[in-house]
């Protein structure tokens, strides 16, 4: 197996622009137009990933005829393979991926010897039980504390089964409990990997998911703690990829066909302890076998040029926007984190959004420690909805004379630098409709909320589509319980009239590569896209009252942050994110939230609201402009990792 070894490693600025050699972009370039449009939205993910590999596959055993057709169909199979493999990777308890991987390896050979050890005794370790139907119910529920204790009776009844140990991951890291989670893997590990003289072929496994743990362990934790946490997690990751690989401790890396995701989680220890440039050669090794892999390229990148440092000021004077129902003591966290940046903000106006709580007495307190030069008090009798609270907020005449107004949300906590963070990706996308951060659960940091949203089309392009557009149609859209399914095409027009049955099939949503994964630094990067998270909004303010304001059918609270993107990105304008601001949301969201029924009732409502506004049309051509500006952005990004490496 041949021995990648990066250049050396440097850090650079932004005025470092020579571009001399671009191979990782021409790699990128060779991969087809509908492979490139998904993995420019991300390729992190074992759902997102695993069905790019099977299509991947699939299309490169179709017979072809002419040699370029050929050479096609050869980088879909390396690339395909690489995808099943990182699959697996994001979700390395999965005995059935593990065998997938195995069984195309019998086909034709290409994983490193050592590995296929590993996945050999992960599928025969893991076995599917055959009555589930409890666990998918407490699942579907998202009741964590009798998800718990399903698991552990489960793992008593069973404990040779690595199938639990798989769920125990999801559940414990779902449900913020490490602790729990630390003991089941400690439990598990003393019975599939008990210490012997001769070391037991899923060690390494263990060793990788104790990393994974401790990695976890210091999202959210003081400096201190996250570096012992962050130096933990280093040495189990380079334990993991040097019993795979035999390779020595140092920044010695395999290619293609190895296990190069505790490679890849060893840079990133590295880079939160602070040393990018010892991060930066696994980086470009793992790039070096997965080109495709556009979260690592866009992070690798940004670490290397700096783009994480806040500015020394804001980008001009800000006013700062909150509005609040019914949620005193969230309003009350949120503002004791907002203070610290007082200094940074021009305005700050609060609204009690017709509270029959404390709401209103803690806008009062707050109001008169900020003082009324620098603070608006507005108490609605009536709660009138978010959409109004936005409109009636930025319409303030102390708010219009500001150069930025920032809608953050009454539960989210930002940190001091917030504003600052913010100004850097105005600097570097000064153009931008919108810009915003990358947001975490409170209870469990490591749980990416949202992160940057990009536009998915889930139906068959109209007859007479114009050929340009007609690529980005017809995504596998998902299904309610987070599966991809396949609609029927007709239920999924945007022109055919409402049906129960239709309203989990809606002809367009956003991207939720980061509810696939933990965090581990694979969304920090600053980039355009469709949309960003509406907990924390940074608005040019002359822009955002001329727009017209927020959507007030789609009230009380869901989507119309988002509509108010789409219609910008609609006029030829994208949002920016910025992965290098935290937001820490106290509201659970995604998988690792219970929804009542009213509260579902209406989010599916206001979905099916959102789907009316945009036609079909209109999908697809935001889709290619947001791909355009994606692929711009990361080609870029690609020739100028090449340029550092000389590769």
């Amino acid at each position: 197996m041949p021995i990648l070894r990066a250049g050396p490693a440097r850090l650079a600025t932004d005025r470092d622009d020579a571009m001399p050699h671009a191979s990782l972009a021409i790699a990128w370039q060779r991969l087809p137009l509908w492979l490139r449009i998904r993995l420019a939205h991300g390729s992190v993910g074992s759902v997102h990933r695993l069905r790019c590999a099977a299509d991947a596959i699939a299309r490169s055993q179709s017979p072809s005829a002419s040699p370029d057709a050929r050479v096609e169909k050869d980088t879909l199979l390396r690339t395909g393979r690489e995808l099943l493999l990182a699959a697996w990777e994001d979700d390395p308890c999965n005995g059935q991926l593990a065998g997938q991987a195995l069984l195309l390896h019998q086909r034709m050979p290409w994983l490193h010897p050592a590995l296929a050890v590993l996945l050999d005794a992960v599928q025969g370790a893991w076995r599917r039980p055959a009555d589930l139907a409890r666990y998918e119910r407490l699942a579907a529920q998202a009741d964590w504390v009798r998800l718990q204790r399903h698991v552990d009776a489960e793992r008593e009844g069973d404990p040779d089964n690595l199938f639990w140990v798989q769920q125990a991951v999801a559940v414990g890291e779902l449900a913020g409990d490490l602790d729990w989670l630390a003991d089941h893997l400690a439990r598990a590990e003393a019975r599939l990997a008990p210490p012997s003289g001769n070391a037991s072929p899923i060690a390494p496994l263990f060793a990788h998911l104790s990393g994974c743990l401790e990695a976890n362990r210091a999202a959210g934790a003081d400096e201190s703690t996250a570096a012992s946490r962050h130096a933990a997690a280093l040495a189990r990751f380079r334990t993991a990829a040097h019993a795979v690989s035999g390779m020595p401790h140092g920044d010695v890396t395999p290619g293609p066909g190895c296990w190069l995701a505790p490679l890849e989680h060893a840079a990133h220890c590295l880079a939160r302890l602070g040393d990018v440039v010892a991060a930066l050669p696994l980086w470009d090794a793992v790039l070096a076998a997965r080109p495709w892999h556009a979260n690592l390229a866009l992070r690798a990148h940004d670490a290397w040029r700096g783009a994480d440092a806040p500015e020394a000021a804001p980008a001009g004077s800000t006013a700062v926007l909150l509005y609040s129902w019914n949620k005193a003591a969230e309003l009350d966290t949120a503002l004791t984190h907002l203070a610290p940046s007082l200094p940074d903000m021009a305005r700050i106006a609060l609204l009690d959004n017709g509270s029959t709580d404390g709401t209103g007495d803690v806008v009062r307190a707050w109001a008169d420690r900020f003082g009324a030069d620098r603070c608006t008090a507005v108490h609605l009798p009536v709660n009138v909805g978010a959409a109004a609270a936005r409109n009636w907020l930025m319409r303030l005449p102390e708010v219009a004379v500001c150069d930025f107004a920032a809608y953050l949300d009454d539960d989210a906590a930002v940190p001091p630098d917030w504003l600052r963070r913010l100004a850097g990706a105005v600097r570097r996308q000064p153009d931008a409709s919108a810009w915003g951060g990358r947001t975490l659960d409170w209870h469990a940091p490591y749980v990416v909320q949202s992160a940057d949203l990009h536009l998915t089309a889930h139906f068959r392009a109209p007859e007479g589509t114009p050929a340009d557009l007609a690529p980005f149609a017809d995504d596998t859209p998902p299904t309610p319980d987070g599966e991809t399914g396949h609609p029927r095409p007709d239920a999924l027009s945007p022109d055919v009239a409402f049906s129960p049955a239709r309203a989990h099939a809606l002809p367009f949503s956003v991207s939720d590569l980061h509810a696939q994964v933990t965090d581990m630094g694979r969304f920090d990067y600053l980039r355009p896209c469709i949309s960003v998270t509406g907990c924390c909004h940074l608005f040019r303010t002359a822009e955002l009252l001329a727009a017209g304001g927020f959507a007030l059918p789609l009230s009380p609270s869901q989507y119309d942050d988002l509509e108010h993107d789409l219609r910008q990105a609609r006029a030829g304008r994208m949002a920016c994110y910025t992965g290098f601001l935290p937001v820490r949301h106290m509201k659970r969201s995604g998988k690792a939230v219970r929804l009542g029924a009213a509260q579902f009732g209406n989010g599916l409502g206001n979905r099916y609201k959102l789907s009316g506004m945009f036609d079909a049309a209109e999908i697809l051509a935001m889709r290619r402009r947001e791909f355009e500006a994606l692929e711009r952005d990361l080609l870029r990004k690609l020739a100028a990792l090449s340029a550092r490496t000389g590769s």
